[in-house]
């Protein structure tokens, strides 16, 4: 069976298990789970919106909250923000938490990292900011 896939105004994906599912995000204002059966089709997608004029860029999956489910991470360039959505576990994830990537206006994050950086075993966020010319670092607090 040949099976075409079209993804449009998309600028990147991200293949990871995540209950066996492909993560991928489009330019606009979601980011998009497609989830993957085991004879080589998917299920429909779940879109999960990262709010207006975000322009989310590219997607990371991390295990955040240390639950053992791998979440996602996204940078929105638009709006200066790095949204978090936690893993439910089953495939889903629930909304995004948005937090700001640096100080000021016009941030624009277009890099980011993640890993502990205060030596605390919890995974830490560092966001390079095109727009203001500088990095920030958010440090994971456990909740």
């Amino acid at each position: 069976m040949n099976s075409t896939f079209m993804f449009i105004n998309q600028t990147a994906i991200l293949i990871t298990r995540i209950q066996s599912d492909v993560s991928t995000r489009t330019t606009a204002t979601t980011t998009t789970t497609t989830r993957a059966q085991y004879n080589a089709t998917f299920f429909a997608q779940i879109t999960y919106p990262t709010g207006s004029g975000s322009n989310p860029a590219p997607v990371f999956v991390v295990d955040v909250n240390l639950d053992n489910k791998p979440d996602i991470i996204v940078e929105n360039y638009g709006d200066g923000k790095i949204g978090v959505f936690l893993n439910f576990g089953n495939g889903t994830f629930n909304s995004q938490t948005s937090y700001l990537s640096g100080i000021g206006s016009n941030t624009n994050p277009n890099s980011l990292s993640v890993t502990d950086v205060n030596s605390d075993n919890k995974p830490d966020i560092i966001v390079a900011n095109q727009g203001a010319d500088n990095i920030g670092v958010l440090f994971n607090n456990g909740s």
